[in-house]
């Protein structure tokens, strides 16, 4: 195990409690290491286990106590279980998974982190038609988890526009939305190509095997077209932060104030980041994001 993480790493020795992205692993690196181990092992190791068990003797232990398990695609990724504030819900972006947000959950330690998975990913055929439709099913989740507020909310690209939903549908119903965070989130209004597609998949899922990949594709393909149809109709109370990449600026995308002011009853801070759109999960953009989060979370009644 521990031999594993030290083939992609500067160093030539690995405890068991070390963290593989603290001593500098990468995505890339992350499906080497499982790789390495799936071919020693004898079975396959989802890539994402690594993400949320960053350790050799976590990772070990995940792999004992469900070892012909594979909840890659539950609904719900518990990603921090601890801590004493209100839980963060974080939403997957088009392909559907969330455990990119596994860095991120690492850094918040005051509270638990849990991950929305697309629904699609474990049921396609689920009469899902429109993105009300899909962040009713997230709301499900959620009340399973926690049946009232205050929510927490964070989404990644479309996931800001799932996340926005959700917070507008919770509102509806009575409950209270302490904050909601965007991460690069802008309304979709075209039908990406398919190298785009093919390139957010790898993102959301390297080294995934192919029949994963067509599952991941049509979830993103359908999620995109959710996202495309839908605009926003109910101005849910809440507070909003917005993490813009350097992608959008540099495309002159509209300003952020300016595309979520009429959808949000509440106030609105833009922080830009020297990062790509698909790194806005990646270390340097959490180096970045986790002060102002964490403060934002701290504000928002927990």
């Amino acid at each position: 195990m521990v031999s594993a993480f030290a083939g992609t790493l500067d160093t030539p020795r690995v405890g068991l409690d070390d963290d593989y992205f603290a001593l500098g692993g990468t995505s890339l690196g992350a499906t080497t290491v499982v790789t390495a181990l799936s071919q020693s092992l004898g079975r396959p190791v989802p890539v994402q286990w690594i993400f949320t068990h960053p350790t050799p003797g976590s990772l070990a232990r995940r792999l004992l106590d469900s070892p012909l398990i594979d909840d890659s695609f539950d609904a719900v990724l518990l990603l921090h279980e601890s801590g004493p504030g209100d839980p963060l819900f974080c939403v997957h972006p088009a392909a559907g998974l969330a455990w990119c947000f596994a860095g991120l959950a690492r850094r918040i330690d005051d509270r638990p982190v849990y991950g929305l998975q697309s629904p699609l990913l474990t049921d396609p055929d689920r009469e899902i038609g429109t993105l009300a439709d899909l962040a009713a099913a997230h709301i499900d989740s959620i009340r399973a988890i926690r049946p009232h507020g205050p929510y927490h909310l964070l989404g990644y690209s479309v996931g800001g526009q799932i996340a926005h939903e959700i917070a507008a549908q919770l509102t509806a119903e009575g409950e209270v939305v302490a904050s909601l965070t965007m991460l690069d989130t802008h309304l979709q209004d075209r039908t990406p190509t398919a190298e785009t597609v093919a390139a957010e998949i790898e993102a959301a899922s390297p080294g995934s095997v192919p029949q994963h990949r067509d599952v991941l594709r049509s979830a993103f393909s359908r999620t995109i077209g959710f996202a495309t149809g839908h605009r926003p109709t109910a101005r849910p109370a809440a507070d909003l932060v917005f993490f813009e990449s350097a992608d959008a600026v540099a495309a002159r995308m509209p300003e952020p104030v300016e595309v979520w002011q009429p959808h949000i009853d509440g106030h609105i801070v833009t922080h830009r980041l020297d990062v790509t759109h698909r790194d806005m999960t990646g270390p340097h953009a959490l180096d970045q994001i986790t002060p102002v989060l964490t403060d934002h979370l701290r504000k928002g009644l927990s």
